[in-house]
């Protein structure tokens, strides 16, 4: 029998398989307690057999469901396919976002828009839009 008091677990939620769509969460813990930590959150592009779409967005019922216990949603780099549903599925979740400072740019973290939009709960913790911020004002 295994002691499942602390497991480590992965869970993709998009772009295994295909190209795009990339979202990964990986928890650790027991499984009623378990913390979470999300990485990338990415979009595909849709091709000529899904006319009148241009966007595909990874299904994140499962990391709504998980947002009390979601860490933090880290972005590897600045790729659409990794950073690209950010802005339209972040406010479902609401985790602190991290982020190199090139990524941060890219995705528009660093932009003030995307900032006032990032920060009605987790502003301090991105620490790529604290460093582009000093940049930009």
């Amino acid at each position: 029998m295994s002691d499942r008091t602390n497991e480590l677990v992965f869970a993709p939620l998009g772009g295994v398989g295909e190209i795009g769509m990339n979202l990964s969460l990986y928890g650790f813990g027991p499984p009623r307690k378990r913390a979470w930590i999300a990485v990338d959150l990415g979009v595909a592009f849709a091709g000529d057999d899904l006319p009148g779409i241009d966007l595909i967005m990874p299904d994140i019922r499962f990391l709504v469901q998980q947002k009390r216990d979601l860490r933090a949603l880290v972005l590897t780099h600045a790729h659409e396919d990794h950073f690209g549903a950010l802005i339209d599925l972040w406010p479902q979740f609401r985790a602190p976002v991290y982020a190199t400072p090139f990524t941060a740019a890219t995705s528009g973290l660093a932009s003030r828009t995307t900032r006032t939009q990032l920060s009605s709960s987790h502003s301090s913790s991105l620490p790529a839009a604290r460093e582009s911020r000093r940049a930009l004002n």
